[in-house]
This record gives C-alpha cells, sequence and structure tokens, in this order.
C-alpha cells in the first residue's frame, strides 16, 4: 500500500549551461578591459581618466555575479515523499525553468539514513547509484521541522532503518 506525505523542503538550483559560459566569457573581457587600462595609466603619464575607464566593467561584473540565478542557491518547495511498497519516490513540486527529476529509491539500496542538525538535512545514503540522486551514492533531503516526525515515523516503518543523528560542531 504506497503512502504519501508532503513536505517542506529546498531544492539546490544550478545556475544554467548558457549563463555559466556567459559569466566566463565576462570575466575574460573585464580582465581585457581592466588591463588595458593599467597599462594605458602608465603609457599616458599617470592619468587616472585613463584607470577609472576599468571601474564601470568590474561594477557591471560584480552586479551580475550578485544576482540570484548566477549563484548556486536554495529555493522553498514542496516534495511529496511516496511510500510505497519496495521503493521510495521524490518528487519535487518546483516548477521552474528546469524540471527536477524524480529520485527513485528501492529500500534494498538503502544503506543509511542520517540527519545533520546543523544543517537541517537528511542524507540518505545507498548501496549502489541511484538515478536522479545528487551525488549518486546519495541523497540530501532538506525536510521542515514541522514535517520532520511524520517523515521519520514513515521512513523508519518502510524501510526498518533507524535514522543517526550527527551533530557537526
Amino acid at each position: 500500500m504506497e503512502h504519501t506525505i508532503t513536505v517542506q523542503s529546498k531544492v539546490l538550483i544550478q545556475p544554467s549551461l548558457g549563463r555559466r559560459i556567459f559569466i566566463k566569457a565576462l570575466w575574460v573581457a573585464v580582465f581585457f578591459v581592466v588591463a588595458c587600462a593599467v597599462l594605458g595609466f602608465f603609457l599616458e603619464d599617470f592619468n587616472f581618466r585613463i584607470l577609472m575607464k576599468g571601474v564601470l566593467p568590474g561594477v557591471i561584473l560584480s552586479r551580475f555575479l550578485s544576482l540570484e540565478g548566477s549563484r548556486p542557491h536554495f529555493r522553498n518547495t514542496l516534495v511529496d515523499l511516496t511510500f510505497g511498497p519496495d521503493t521510495l519516490t521524490i518528487h519535487y513540486q518546483y516548477q521552474g525553468k528546469r524540471k527536477i527529476e524524480d529520485v527513485l529509491v528501492p529500500y534494498r539500496l538503502l544503506d543509511a539514513v542520517e540527519y545533520n542538525e546543523q544543517a537541517q538535512f537528511y542524507q540518505l545514503r545507498f548501496i549502489a547509484p541511484v538515478p536522479g540522486a545528487v551525488g549518486g551514492n546519495f541523497h540530501l533531503l532538506y525536510v521542515d521541522d514541522a514535517s520532520s516526525p511524520a517523515f521519520i515515523s514513515a521512513l523508519t516503518k518502510a524501510t526498518g532503518l533507524a535514522i543517526t543523528y550527527a551533530n557537526a560542531n
């Protein structure tokens, strides 16, 4: 019998490939403009107006890098956890530009479940790689404190594994 619970979670969003390429190209362009400004400063008898031409590209780069889409960041989302007869399905409801793949965890591959108190996430470790998991052999699942008791109860009932608590000081 399948049992589904919905929990508040967060998911790591990486910048798109196009944005990462654009950032690298922007770094090269800014480096070139700043190098030319510094070189021009020394060749034009220490003219500070030439040196100031290298400031604007640096400001543009720093402003672009501070945008949320230009760096990895977490986004709050709801997660549907479906406890099937032999598989845990983790479905992220986040509907952004890129759909997040469901994680299907066969209970027989689940090696350990650890909870990190400091970062407040559950680390599901697997014996073998699981498609859709963050690192292949593990998946970090952030569960809201209010949802934790229901999640812990359902997970221990379905898998028979005890959750180990890690306190990273």
